[in-house]
């Protein structure tokens, strides 16, 4: 998993990448469609400060630290900027309850004096993981967000400052990869935005929230994107973070992970103190990699799409019973019998398994095929059946 971040509720799935960039971002499938697939997608993290405008994945000068601390699958990032005098620990997580996408952004000023800190934050998505011209992108002065959407897909982007939720003060949407733009992040070099409206196309977008902030202090920002099959549904989503509030919500996906996490935590308490994290991390990984619906992921991580044809988001049903073999062990019960359930669905009339499959039960690629040697075969690996009714066997 290269990946330091990954966060998950089984059906919107983000990868937060070296640099604390949201890089890639699945929804409604684990695994599928992953709408940031792209080098030029990566939801950029800005700083102007006295003048000057750094990006964190641009600007040498920043170091990153990430760990899990909370015992749930929330993200915790420190960007440090010795130079400017700046520091951001962003607590990320995606919600339990909704598919949603919240960042609890800490600014810190390093330096012995007050200053005024403009934070950027950007989005650029290629909706339904199709590079089609086609998305649109629009404020919604109403609902004081972003939209961005394509078809059955629409994602909704806000926020507001934490003590006196002011939201954010500029706005702009504009296109990236086309017509010679190379994105609307570019607009915020100077520190400020133009207020860009609509826009269809390759479309992007970026938000400034303006804070002062004193010698040695700080203040927060709560960001959100919240993602829906409509325009309704991600609004509905968008106007709940709205009236809860972002540390509700925060404080209700910690809870809904240590409830999930006890019977790995029976098992850990078995094992040699130094290991018990890691193996609880490594609990809360697998789950990450799991749909609702039964897939267990392979790999959401697209780095190797820069040098090779596909990835691994799919479902190899071998893979899977390995994976879920262990949280069998730990008394978990959902997981595998979704699984099951979702092979079951996917099982060849004639009784076994495909090679692989996408996160919602068709065929995913394969490299096997039906002439072996001037011979028919199946063209299919006979433990990917085998070996499901062997951990199918130990279930029960």
């Amino acid at each position: 998993m290269a990946r330091p971040i990954v966060l998950s509720n089984g059906e919107l799935h983000v990868g937060i990448n070296k640099y604390g960039l949201v890089h890639d971002f699945y929804y409604p499938y684990v695994g599928l469609e992953n709408h940031v697939a792209g080098k030029s997608l990566r939801h950029k993290v800005g700083i102007w400060i006295n003048g000057e405008l750094s990006w964190l994945d641009e600007d040498a000068g920043w170091t990153f630290t990430f760990h899990y601390p909370h015992r749930a699958l929330i993200g915790h990032t420190i960007a440090k900027n010795e130079r400017l005098g700046v520091l951001l620990e962003f607590d990320d997580f995606v919600d339990s309850g909704m598919s949603a996408f919240l960042r609890n952004i800490h600014v810190v000023n390093l330096f012995n004096e007050t200053r005024e800190i403009r934070l950027f934050m950007h989005q650029a998505f290629a909706i339904g993981d199709s590079r089609s011209n086609t998305d649109t992108a629009q404020y919604l002065p109403e609902n004081e967000a972003i939209l961005q959407y394509r078809g059955r897909r629409a994602f909704v982007t806000s926020g507001w400052t934490d003590k006196d939720k002011q939201g954010f003060d500029q706005y702009t949407v504009g296109l990236f990869g086309i017509e010679g733009h190379e994105g609307s992040f570019r607009d915020a070099d100077d520190g400020e935005l133009s207020f860009g409206n609509v826009e269809h196309g390759r479309v992007d977008s970026v938000l400034r929230f303006k804070l002062t902030i004193n010698a040695h202090s700080s203040a927060r920002v709560h960001y959100w994107i919240a993602a829906g099959t409509s325009m309704r549904e991600a609004l509905y989503i968008h106007k709940q973070i709205k009236e809860e509030g972002l540390l509700k919500r925060l404080h209700k996906t910690a809870d809904w992970w240590h409830e999930w996490i006890i019977p790995a935590e029976v098992a850990a308490a078995k094992i040699d103190p130094e290991h018990q994290e890691s193996f609880l991390k490594s609990a809360m990984i697998i789950k990450s990699q799991i749909d609702k619906r039964g897939a267990v992921i392979a790999s959401t991580d697209t780095t190797m799409l820069n040098y090779s044809r596909d990835a691994y988001a799919y479902c190899w049903p071998r893979d899977g019973a390995f994976v879920l073999w262990p949280l069998i062990r730990m008394c978990y019960v959902d997981e595998p019998r979704r699984f099951f359930e979702f092979c079951r669905r996917g099982l060849h009339p004639q009784g076994y398994l495909m090679h692989k499959y996408r996160a919602y039960r068709a065929l995913g690629s394969s490299w096997h095929p039906y002439i072996h040697d001037g011979k028919y075969a199946l063209p299919i690996q006979d433990v990917e059946t085998a070996i499901v009714l062997f951990v199918l066997r130990q279930y029960y």
